[in-house]
């Protein structure tokens, strides 16, 4: 299983935009932090926001935190919307190190491979908590093809859009499944 961190973007943030800390509470699960955020994200009407939520999975493929932090960029005037979120224990006032913000996102760019046939949740947009698998991916996006009951969709989007969940075949549904993620 692959170790993620989980960068999660609506636009893309000025570089020279600092980032800053949202405190995750105790107890609380990377990977439903990440949905949260995630749905959050949606409903702020800032277009240029980004989200870094450091996890991986540990042996047994559970989801762990790194560091129970959320970092994010360029949420200025929602920030404090962002820190209401369940399981957001509160705001920092610091700004995080550049330097930490690199090598966290350096080590998910050599971990966020997604390959063809892949199964993976939509972190964003139209199709965000849907699960499909992954039927192309070319030119820095991927299409991921989401079996519904009654109908098929295909979802184009980008690869850092996109977390890999590993789940036994029974449970590979397109709707987010509480008993699988959490």
């Amino acid at each position: 299983m692959m170790g993620q961190k989980m960068l999660i973007k609506k636009g893309k943030s000025a570089p020279s935009e600092p980032w800053k800390i949202l405190e995750v509470s105790i107890g609380q699960a990377p990977d439903i932090i990440a949905a949260r955020i995630s749905r959050g994200l949606q409903r702020i009407h800032e277009k240029q926001i980004e989200a870094l939520i450091p996890f991986r999975n540990n042996s047994s493929g559970e989801p762990e935190w790194i560091i129970e932090h959320v970092y994010v960029r360029g949420a200025n005037g929602s920030f404090p919307k962002l820190a209401r979120i369940p399981g957001i224990a509160r705001m920092r006032h610091e700004v995080v190190d550049q330097e930490w913000i690199e090598a966290l996102l350096a080590q998910e760019n050599q971990q966020t491979k997604i390959s063809v046939g892949q199964f993976v949740r939509v972190l964003t947009g139209p199709c965000a908590m849907m699960c499909g698998n992954v039927t192309r991916n070319f030119d820095g996006t991927v299409s991921v093809s989401i079996q519904m009951r009654t109908k098929a969709v295909t979802c184009y989007t980008y690869p850092q859009n996109v977390q890999a969940v590993d789940a036994p075949m029974p449970f590979r549904n397109f709707f987010y499944s509480p008993a699988l993620f959490s």
